[in-house]
């Protein structure tokens, strides 16, 4: 398949009509090929989306360690030694099973507690949301998708086997012959044509 692009050299721009940056947000090949006979040595800064640089995500939010509130250097300092704190607390009660277990409800109670004092309890979706600046709807409707129909379906059966169907005929009474009566398959019609072949 040629793919042909168009290039313009005032506004340094190329468009290639594979639409590949369009779909995936990077140039192909055919354009770098068109950028290098034309000797553009950096690629035009409307063709780096923002997606693909190191500054995507801000820096105070990868500086942050929590997710709750403004965190300054002093509550930074006190959150990092509580957290030595606790990690001593857990060696010195690592090998005692029963202090552990309560250390673990002291916790639990702890959060417990504060859970009830703080104003606005968050979850996970919360935070997310918090995070990315976004809001999600709470209720969401969802229709049932249109059952499609199978082949065979509503016919409550399925296809014998030539062994069941041998099996079910050999369970069914036969019916007489009404000149021999005999429990034969045939019928007076045809009686006297199937004794006349023997």
């Amino acid at each position: 398949m040629i793919s042909q692009v168009t290039f313009n050299k005032d506004e340094n721009s190329a468009e290639c009509d594979s639409f590949y940056f369009q779909h995936y947000g990077t140039l192909c090949r055919h354009v770098f090929c068109i950028f290098r006979k034309h000797n553009v040595t950096r690629i035009p800064s409307k063709y780096i989306l923002r997606r693909w640089l190191k500054d995507l995500i801000p820096t105070e939010q990868l500086k942050k360690k929590f997710a709750r509130g403004d965190w300054t250097d002093e509550t930074n300092v006190a959150a990092n030694d509580m957290f030595r704190i606790l990690y001593e607390c857990i060696s010195k009660v690592n090998n005692d099973p029963i202090k552990l277990e309560e250390l673990h409800n002291q916790m639990k109670e702890m959060n417990k507690n504060l859970d009830e004092e703080c104003n606005e309890p968050m979850n996970k979706v919360d935070v997310l949301n918090k995070f990315l600046g976004v809001t999600s709807e709470q209720v969401v409707k969802i229709k049932n998708p249109i059952l499609a129909k199978t082949k065979g379906s509503g016919t409550h059966s399925r296809i014998k086997s030539a062994k069941e169907k041998t099996q079910i005929q050999a369970t069914k009474v036969q019916r007489r012959c009404g000149k021999c009566h005999q429990a034969a398959p045939h019928n007076a019609r045809t009686c006297n044509q199937v004794y006349s072949k023997k």
